[in-house]
């Protein structure tokens, strides 16, 4: 690709970074002009498209605030003012015959490239960009570009750059209360499952990696007993030093990248293990974590001790999907519960498969006794010594429509 219509397109200086947010308006351009456009209204003393402005606008489009450029059919600039200079770090000298695309990042991607060279031939209305550029001092500069065409005969287009970095600040700041816990700092519940929905997407694993996912769903337990007799300020500070906890075992266990840490809600936690190597990998894991909570807390001068229970899932990520692994990873942890606590418990798919069918078996009660598919039968109880009766027993018989009776 290239800045200029012929030829390859010269070595950028942009940082290869960009964001995707853009918006290209399509409307083909009239005769009378486009659909819409940024440049000063026309008028007899207009400048054409393929020079600076004329001494009527000169003064104008210098001091104007907004970094703006004329750029003629070929791609090249032809005209800068100093804000345009001043925002790129540009040399005022060096932007005549410079090629815009490369100054702002427009030839980095097909379809952006596209565009532009279509808008430069009179064929589209508008282009908008949001860009990653790097400045000649080194920092990143966030800028949101537009190139819209001139209002004049001969063609040509003005490009306006806008820094803002201070936006991209402040979207990211709001992203970051938005996507993590007040309490413990780490990932939330919406950005555990962003995460958890892009490691099972299948580019993702196909292009590197083991192919594999592995995830630990941790409960505390006892973790209400602390609230209702301590108070919820001490149950946050416990659970901000379960979550440091966490975080540690998470560094220490890293291969390759250190396990998502995230706090799903109450007193559960998840560990997200992406390209995981088997089974073994988790287990150690999981009593890693179970070593470190089990260990006492120490809370303003007052000791307390809990323990944990955690769910283990390891498999393929193919065929995956986040609904699928979670239910996996719930049903384990109640497992664990179920056996005991303080301990973690490996996805049995045997033991899973038994689990569904009493559930369906036993959802399917109710319906029956409605029915009236039960039915009460007297068996006598026969001595073996005297080949007597001596009494019955009481059995419910459900003659289910699904079973031979």
């Amino acid at each position: 690709m290239r800045g200029t219509s012929e030829g390859s397109a010269p070595a950028t200086e942009l940082d290869p970074q960009t964001i995707t947010e853009s918006e290209i308006d399509t409307s083909p351009r009239t005769e009378s002009g486009p659909a819409e456009s940024t440049a000063p209204p026309t008028s007899p003393s207009a400048p054409s498209a393929t020079a600076p402005p004329t001494p009527s606008y000169r003064s104008v489009f210098t001091a104007a605030p907004l970094a703006m450029a004329v750029v003629d059919r070929e791609g090249l600039v032809t005209g800068a003012n100093a804000a345009f200079a001043g925002l790129l770090g540009r040399d005022p000298e060096s932007l005549p015959g410079a090629v815009a695309a490369d100054l702002v990042d427009l030839a980095s991607d097909a379809r952006t490239w596209h565009a532009y060279r279509e808008l430069l031939g009179g064929k589209r209305a508008r282009l908008r960009r949001t860009r990653r550029l790097k400045h000649p001092e080194g920092h990143a500069l966030w800028v949101r570009v537009t190139v819209s065409p001139l209002p004049a005969d001969d063609g040509g287009v003005l490009l306006s750059v806008a820094d803002i970095g201070d936006h991209r600040e402040l979207q990211a700041q709001l992203r970051h209360v938005r996507m993590h816990d007040p309490v413990t700092r780490l990932p939330n519940r919406t950005l555990f499952f962003e995460r958890l929905t892009a490691a099972l997407d299948a580019e993702s694993y196909e292009e590197s990696g083991t192919g594999r996912i592995g995830l630990c769903y941790l409960d505390l337990d006892g973790f209400k007993a602390v609230n209702d007799t301590l108070g919820h300020r001490v149950g946050d500070e416990l659970l901000t030093a379960v979550a440091e906890r966490l975080n540690r075992c998470a560094k220490d266990a890293a291969r390759t990248g250190a396990p998502l840490v995230a706090r799903l809600g109450g007193d559960e936690f998840a560990l997200l293990v992406e390209d995981s190597t088997g089974t073994d990998q988790l287990a150690d894991l999981a009593e890693s974590l179970l070593d470190a909570i089990q260990a006492p807390f120490d809370l303003s001068g007052r000791l307390l001790s809990v323990s944990a229970s955690i769910g283990v899932v390891e498999r393929h990520a193919a065929g995956t999907t986040p609904t699928a692994l979670m239910q996996a990873a719930d049903t384990t942890l109640y497992w664990a519960k179920a056996d005991g606590k303080a301990r973690w418990t490996l996805f049995d798919p045997e033991r899973n498969a038994s689990r569904v069918t009493r559930q369906a078996l036993a959802s399917t009660l109710r319906p029956a006794i409605d029915r009236g598919e039960f039915a009460l039968e007297y068996q006598p109880l026969v001595g073996m010594e005297d080949d007597r009766v001596h009494g019955v027993e009481a059995l419910i018989r459900w003659h289910h429509p699904g079973s031979a009776h």
